[in-house]
């Protein structure tokens, strides 16, 4: 499981960017922002990444058996790894402090560190390990064009469908977006 402990400030995309987009004023800016909200949000889970630097903590009810098997830190880009924690045998609170993060387009893969095995964990518990790390691209100016267009585009279709559906124009612009994030879309890890 895993869950946004610290959130991220802001949006990959501003209200002055959306206005600009829509070209409208300043009458609609709180129900904007959430088209703003809605559409990121949309977009993290479509990408299967974070998007803004935030603070996340994954759970697990064991590590990998065998130590050359890592713990996949969903969620990416993982920027750094704060904690690695964990109930030991006993049901006692523990801490690893020597692993290696190995990035990758999707993530981050955690292992323990060279000559290190991972410990055994209290059996009968769903959250018997937990790992705290920041992932995301830093600031919305990080955040790779292609996305914050898809964004764009997500929010200007919510935006002009607020009352009504027109299919035709609707799927056609999505697929702009969709076509936008494909190459961001992690798959399978």
């Amino acid at each position: 499981m895993i869950t946004v402990t610290t959130p991220p400030v802001g949006y990959p995309v501003s209200l002055d960017e959306l206005k600009a987009q829509l070209r409208v004023g300043d009458d609609e800016d709180a129900f904007l922002t959430g088209i703003i909200a809605a559409a990121t949000a949309y977009v993290e889970e479509r990408l299967g990444r974070s998007l803004l630097t935030q603070t996340l903590t994954a759970t697990f009810a064991r590590f990998p058996a065998c130590r050359a098997h890592g713990v996949v830190l969903p969620r990416g880009p993982v920027q750094t790894v704060e904690e690695v924690a964990y109930y030991d045998t006993d049901g006692l609170d523990a801490t690893i402090s020597l692993f290696q993060v190995q990035k990758t387009f999707a993530g981050a893969v955690l292992l323990p560190a060279i000559g290190e095995y991972w410990p055994l964990v209290e059996t009968d518990r769903a959250d018997a390990v937990t790992i705290e790390y920041t992932a995301g691209y830093g600031i919305a100016a990080d955040v790779p064009m292609p996305i914050r267009q898809a964004i764009q585009i997500i929010a200007a279709d919510l935006y002009e469908r607020r009352t009504d559906i027109v299919v035709g124009a609707s799927v056609a612009r999505l697929e702009v977006a969709d076509m936008l994030l494909s190459p961001y879309r992690v798959i399978g890890f």
